[in-house]
């Protein structure tokens, strides 16, 4: 087992893996070479003018993250012993068999299965060799049986399973905190503050104070109440 990672997945409500929507989780080994953790940015290009093949690269944003883990069941691994009550003074064992099918469905139950109560499969927190717990969904859940004995019971199966990150919308914006002048967004007004400054500070330039005032419907260019939350669209320089 020492050279075994150990993995556990959890049934939750929200992406954000705080409502949990079962008691129970599924626990296993795993051999940490097996996993894949990937994500892109995503950029996009466009011609920066008519008569030019310069190109304006425009940053969209980070793609979802994508885990991918393989998961070898394998009943001479999770195979082992449980003490037995101990009968006249002496204790025995009794060996433990791993029921792999059983196992199979678990897993199923607890990353995959519909449920009525979200109208959805559940979110999935995987936590895995003491890393950050990855937040998702099972996007793709492969099983290759691999070893049956002479009795047809289930001694080797492989498991592919991948995830793609989630996150809710409030908690996503709350981390991006963007201040991008091509994204509309919100500013509380501060002691201090004028339009001259909100503008230079989110567009780079003071000349679209105005544009401001007018899409805030602001009766004063001078004095904004502190505490006042102005809406900053997208503006042109």
């Amino acid at each position: 087992f020492s050279s075994l990672t150990e993995v556990v997945f959890s049934a939750y409500k929200d992406p954000d893996c705080k409502k949990k929507l079962l008691d129970d989780k599924w626990e296993g080994l795993y051999d940490p070479k097996d996993f894949k953790l990937s994500s892109e940015n995503i950029q996009k290009e466009r011609i920066a003018g008519l008569g030019t093949k310069a190109k304006k690269i425009e940053y969209q944003g980070i793609q979802s993250p994508v885990l991918e883990i393989t998961l070898i069941l394998d009943d001479t691994i999770y195979k082992g012993t449980s003490p037995v009550f101990p009968i006249n003074g002496i204790t025995d064992s009794l060996e433990v068999e791993y029921d792999i099918e059983a196992s199979l469905l678990k897993l199923g139950t607890i990353i995959q299965e519909y449920d009525g109560s979200i109208h959805r499969p559940p979110f999935v927190k995987v936590e895995y060799g003491g890393k950050e717990p990855f937040k998702g969904y099972c996007s793709k859940f492969d099983i290759q049986k691999e070893k049956f004995d002479t009795e047809g019971t289930l001694r080797l199966a492989t498991v592919t399973l991948q995830f793609k990150g989630t996150k809710s919308i409030e908690l996503a914006l709350k981390e991006a905190n963007n201040q991008s002048p091509d994204i509309t967004h919100h500013y509380v007004v501060k002691d201090g503050d004028s339009l001259a400054a909100i503008s230079y500070n989110t567009y780079g330039t003071t000349a679209l104070y105005m544009e401001l005032a007018r899409a805030n419907k602001l009766n004063s260019l001078r004095y904004i109440e502190p505490g006042t939350r102005l809406i900053l669209p997208p503006l042109e320089k």
